[in-house]
Parts: C-alpha cells; sequence; structure tokens
C-alpha cells in the first residue's frame, strides 16, 4: 500500500443557514431541508450564535420544511 502526502482532507459543504437573525415574530421561511429536526437544529443554532432567543415551529411544506419564529 503506497502513503501518499500532501493531499488536501476533503470539504463538507456548509448547511444552509436560516436567517433568524433577520426574521421578526411570526415570520416564516422555507428551507431547502427535507428533515423537520435538522431544520430546527440549524435555526436554534443559529439564534443562539447571534445572541437571540430561539422559540420556532417547524412543519412539513410539500416536500421541505417551513421554520417560523415564534418569539
Amino acid at each position: 500500500m503506497q502513503i501518499d502526502r500532501n493531499i488536501p482532507l476533503p470539504t463538507k459543504p456548509a448547511p444552509p443557514r436560516i436567517p433568524v437573525e433577520q426574521m421578526q415574530i411570526g415570520d416564516s421561511v422555507l428551507t431547502p431541508y427535507t428533515n423537520r429536526t435538522g431544520a430546527a437544529s440549524v435555526a436554534t443554532l443559529t439564534a443562539r450564535r447571534a445572541g437571540l432567543q430561539h422559540n420556532f415551529i417547524t412543519a412539513m411544506d410539500g416536500e421541505y420544511v417551513r421554520v417560523w419564529r415564534k418569539s
């Protein structure tokens, strides 16, 4: 087996961000996520990083997830 050096690691694309900083209470956004748990996790993490109170509701809208800012 051959050992290779200086081969760059493969990069994993970052998940799409949910613009929670720009959302007001009652606003919603249709995400490219097909999994409610994944969309809720990204919204919550983004809000925490921005120092915002995070309370979101998710629902399937067709094959994608819609996220509402509740507070």
